[in-house]
């Protein structure tokens, strides 16, 4: 699976890098400006469906996980035609992933590898020869 992460020390101001990647990848949209909020209401609908108690420990689990990286957006970020990275971004840095299904090239993916490094973020990559 192919993926991207940029990380940094926690002091990402990952608003402005939001507002940055859509004026770089204009075809990129917002699915969640609360991923953890959105997944933990999720995770509590289902709890409920299945008669589960909602601070069952997968909630638990989440809702600390929601603690450590606080306020995260989820985004569908178009790298190219055709091709669009999933990718999660907080305080700590950035996730962006492709389906098993999704095949990008180093070329593709190398726009966005850029973008990240203007941030000073570390990054690393599926791809080896990528630093």
């Amino acid at each position: 699976m192919p993926f991207v992460i940029g990380r940094t020390d926690g002091s990402l101001d990952f608003d402005s890098l939001v507002a940055q990647l859509f004026c770089a990848f204009p075809e990129s949209r917002m699915i969640s400006d609360d991923y953890y909020r959105d997944r933990i209401e999720r995770e509590k609908e289902i709890a409920k469906r299945l008669g589960m108690a909602e601070d069952s420990a997968p909630i638990r689990c989440t809702e600390r996980v929601a603690l450590e990286h606080g306020t995260q957006r989820h985004l569908a970020v178009s790298i190219s035609q055709g091709i669009t990275l999933d990718a999660r971004i907080d305080r700590l840095g950035i996730l962006a992933v492709g389906g098993d299904d999704t095949v990008v090239c180093r070329a593709a993916v190398q726009g966005l590898i850029e973008f990240l490094r203007a941030w000073n973020l570390e990054i690393e990559t599926s791809w080896d020869d990528v630093k």
